[in-house]
C-alpha cells in the first residue's frame, strides 16, 4: 500500500463537545455614556478630528 494515499476513515466523526458556561454567557460592555475613559477617548477623537479638518482646510 502506498503509504502517501490518504487511509479510509475507520471511526465516524464525534460530536463537538457541550461548550462551557462561561462561554455561552454574552459579555456585557459597559455603557460608553456612563463609563469616564470612554466619554474623555470621545472627546479627544472628536478634537484630534477637528484640528485635522483646520489643518487640511489650511492647507488647501
Amino acid at each position: 500500500m502506498n503509504p502517501l494515499k490518504k487511509k479510509p476513515r475507520t471511526h465516524s466523526l464525534q460530536n463537538a463537545p457541550e461548550k462551557p458556561d462561561w462561554l455561552k454567557v454574552k459579555l456585557a460592555f459597559p455603557d460608553p455614556k456612563n463609563n469616564p475613559v470612554a466619554i474623555v477617548r470621545n472627546s479627544l477623537e472628536e478634537k484630534n478630528s477637528i484640528q485635522f479638518a483646520k489643518a487640511l482646510l489650511a492647507l488647501t
